[in-house]
């Protein structure tokens, strides 16, 4: 698993963002932040996030 301190400081450090660059993102990078995520707790450990 690869989990980068820049990618958790810029989660905790996030901003609303209206305007996006038109550049790819790695798939390494995607599959640490749905890591991130998917270990994050829920109330009653109802797990209700989709991803798509």
């Amino acid at each position: 698993m690869v989990i980068n301190m820049s990618i958790n400081s810029t989660i905790q450090n996030r901003k609303a963002c209206r305007a996006y660059l038109d550049k790819t993102v790695d798939k390494e990078i995607i599959q640490s932040i749905l890591e991130i995520v998917r270990w994050a707790p829920s109330g009653v450990n109802h797990q209700p996030t989709q991803f798509l």
